[in-house]
């Protein structure tokens, strides 16, 4: 009888884990990408501040996908040589669009593509070998990358499974990347998941109806780093986020002719001097 009663009172207290999909509306990614373009002397770095967002829906092969689109800031500047080469604003830039089966898979058909890849597996167990994906095809290595870690991440209301990355063999790079359900990657939505190399990329925030799920509810998914774009030691912007009072300074332009434009995050011009 005792037996009886302590296998139902452990019965009992053993739920089963809800499971976190991808949103299909309302919800925006934000984040920042580096990366060196070589160039035969004229090497450049290129970054991107950005905000990736769900915009329609549209059917591929006879599938039905979520759009992603992006609005961000590009700069350019070169590697040896204090120089800017060049910086814009951009709108409504289509990427690709995504999709979730019912087996805890995320597949994405990039822009000018009919073909998915798998994006993000969330049926992965502690030691597996990560499967090849759409964000592992950025630079293609033959990295090995496996899953090292299973904990969760606390959106402000639940906990979400997060598997953590590390590459095989190498030293310093357990659990440099993770992936969380319904999120994505915390290098970015679509951007590499391997180790970096002359290269970067992070998730700031995530937002899904309104509500900032990570890396917690006291930011908000804007893009607001301008300063880690375009500060490469002759410009200053600062604080950052800022709330009453932007200083920018330029000191190595003083005698140059500037046109200074700040734009929000629908790229929409807010001040110009």
């Amino acid at each position: 009888l005792h037996l009886i009663l302590i296998l139902i009172t452990l019965a009992s207290s053993v739920q089963a884990q809800t499971y976190f999909p991808f949103p299909t509306n309302n919800a925006t990614w934000c984040g920042d990408r580096t990366f060196q373009y070589f160039n035969g002397g004229s090497d450049q770095r290129h970054s991107y501040n950005y905000q990736q967002f769900i915009n329609g829906d549209t059917v591929i092969n006879s599938l039905t996908y979520h759009k992603i689109f992006e609005n961000g800031i590009f700069s350019c500047v070169y590697l040896f040589q204090p120089l800017s080469c060049g910086n814009f604003n951009y709108t409504n830039e289509y990427k690709g669009a995504f999709r979730e089966d019912n087996f805890r898979k995320i597949f994405f058909v990039a822009k000018d593509s009919l073909s998915e890849m798998l994006l993000y597996d969330f049926t992965l167990n502690l030691n597996d070998t990560m499967p090849l994906t759409y964000n592992q095809t950025l630079f293609p290595n033959g990295i090995s990358l496996w899953v090292s870690k299973i904990d969760s991440v606390y959106d402000g209301t639940n906990y979400r499974k997060r598997y953590n990355i590390s590459r095989d063999t190498t030293v310093g790079q357990t659990n440099y990347v993770s992936i969380i359900e319904g999120i994505g990657s915390t290098h970015g939505l679509l951007w590499d998941i391997n180790p970096y190399f002359e290269a970067s990329g992070s998730l700031f925030a995530h937002k899904q109806n309104g509500i900032i799920l990570y890396p917690d509810t006291s930011v908000d998914c804007i893009v607001s780093s301008i300063s880690s774009i375009i500060s490469e030691g002759y410009f200053s912007i600062y604080p950052n986020p800022v709330n009453d009072l932007l200083n920018i300074r330029y000191p190595e332009f003083k005698n140059v002719d500037c046109l200074l434009k700040i734009y929000d995050v629908m790229a929409k011009e807010i001040y110009a001097d």
